[in-house]
């Protein structure tokens, strides 16, 4: 699967969330879901394996910035999105808050079972 795929589904799946697409926690969530589609085990330590790739790409000097940016990009998408809306696409309960971490996650897990499909017959 090529890069223009790949970002083609990360902008895909991130235009069912209320967040601008201009805005720096969009850019730095598609790029951290972008490393972590490369590397699904780059997951296991953001810190060390995705904040630090995005603080280069983007010419962050604190990686800590990057880690606060995403934060408050998925709680942007938390309080602007529709509760039901993510509910589904999460399968959390209403009260349920996301992380970080599962955001991308479920958004890498999503990109890798829509491949699978298409390679089993």
């Amino acid at each position: 699967m090529g890069i223009e795929e790949i970002e083609r589904y990360i902008n895909k799946e991130l235009k069912q969330f209320k967040i601008k697409q201009y805005s720096k926690g969009y850019k730095y969530l598609a790029a951290a879901i972008y490393i972590c589609i490369l590397n699904e085990d780059a997951i296991e330590n953001m810190s060390q394996n995705v904040y630090p790739i995005v603080a280069q790409k983007f010419k962050v000097k604190n990686i800590k910035r990057v880690k606060w940016t995403l934060e408050n990009a998925i709680n942007i998408i938390y309080r602007d999105t529709e509760i039901n809306t993510l509910c589904k696409y999460f399968d959390i309960e209403i009260d349920q808050k996301l992380t970080v971490k599962f955001f991308v996650y479920t958004i890498v897990s999503k990109f890798i079972n829509s491949k699978q499909q298409h390679t089993t017959f």
